[in-house]
Formats: C-alpha cells, sequence, structure tokens
C-alpha cells in the first residue's frame, strides 16, 4: 500500500463521492479540500474545508427515532479514523451551530488510546474544520480516513459522502458510522528534529 509523505493535501470531488439518490452533479457539486500535516508537538493536524455544501448540522446527542445510529450521521460533519501504531480513534465530528465548538462522538469499536480536539468555522461556501489527534511519542507512521457528510434542508437522512479513500461507485445507504480499517491511508510522520 502506498504511504504519502506530510505534509499532503487531497481535494475530494465527484471520484471521492458516495452518493444516494441524486448524483454529485445533482447534490450541487460538493467538495472538500483535506490537508493533513504534524506539529512539533507529536500532533496529527487534519483541516477539512467543505464547500457546495448546506451547514445542516444535528447534534451529537440527538435522539435518533429513525434506527440505531447516531442523529447526527444524517446530518452535515466528518467522520475521521486514525490508526497509529496498537492505538486508534473515531469520530463523528460536528460543528456547533452559533460557536467554534465541535460536538465530538466516538465511533464504537474505534476507541483504543487515541484522542481528538476539533474546532470550526463558516466558511462563505460551507465550512472549515481542523482536528488534532495527539500521537504516540516517536510515531513514524499513521493511517487515517476522513468521510465528509452532506446534506440538504429537509431531508431526514444524509445525501452523500465525500470519501478520501475513494468512493468506488459506492452508495451511502445502511452505512451508518462503520469503516472498514483497510480502508485507511497511509502516511509517514517526519522525524521533529
Amino acid at each position: 500500500m502506498e504511504s504519502h509523505a506530510l505534509p499532503a493535501t487531497f481535494v475530494l470531488d465527484e471520484k471521492n463521492y458516495r452518493r444516494s439518490e441524486e448524483s454529485w452533479s445533482e447534490a450541487g457539486r460538493p467538495t472538500a479540500t483535506v490537508m493533513v500535516a504534524t506539529t512539533q508537538l507529536d500532533t496529527l493536524a487534519i483541516n477539512v474545508d467543505v464547500s457546495h455544501v448546506h451547514r445542516c448540522f444535528v447534534a451529537v446527542d440527538a435522539e435518533n427515532p429513525l434506527d440505531n445510529e447516531p442523529a447526527a450521521i444524517n446530518g452535515a460533519g466528518v467522520q475521521l479514523y486514525v490508526v497509529a501504531g496498537e492505538r486508534k480513534g473515531g469520530w463523528l465530528l460536528v460543528p456547533v451551530a452559533g460557536s467554534r465548538d465541535v460536538g465530538v462522538l466516538a465511533i464504537e469499536g474505534w476507541e483504543k488510546g487515541l484522542t481528538v480536539s476539533a474546532r470550526w468555522q463558516p466558511t462563505a461556501l460551507g465550512y472549515a474544520l481542523v482536528a488534532e489527534v495527539a500521537l504516540p511519542a516517536g510515531t513514524t507512521e499513521a493511517s487515517l480516513d476522513v468521510i465528509v457528510n452532506e446534506t440538504a434542508p429537509g431531508r431526514e437522512r444524509r445525501r452523500g459522502q465525500l470519501v478520501l479513500s475513494g468512493a468506488r461507485g459506492e452508495f451511502v445507504y445502511l452505512r451508518g458510522d462503520r469503516h472498514d480499517i483497510s480502508r485507511l491511508v497511509r502516511f509517514t510522520i517526519p522525524a521533529v528534529s
């Protein structure tokens, strides 16, 4: 599997779109620019700038009368999955309207030693979210995936997803917050000097 050097930037567009009823074009051509870097404090920084989307956020503690998934999975937000050595973490990150705070919901089965902090801000065409994951000291490689959930006003479920590791012609139905660890993208962590 290919390993990307950090810092790295990816543009998510049609080839990364996991759709529901509407195609990427019919959904308004949503895009996301994902920048992955490290800081001198053994921290992985993931910047996600989402454009051509609606800011239809659902609070991470909202109840879901539709099914067993968190209600927030059906609104706008980011699913982040990270593996570093024996540790891993997966989170649903949802901006809190009217603040710079981000609601964080740990994804079941992914809680193993990593923590995340995040903040966000609105932009003219969507929103920008920055997540920081503390890595174990001396980490030389990490794997991650970023999934951007998007929806539109009046919908009860998300309309689609932008997936860093690629959409592969898939549909968004019945996926919830589950994600296959084998799909994560590998990164080489530069040595801190």
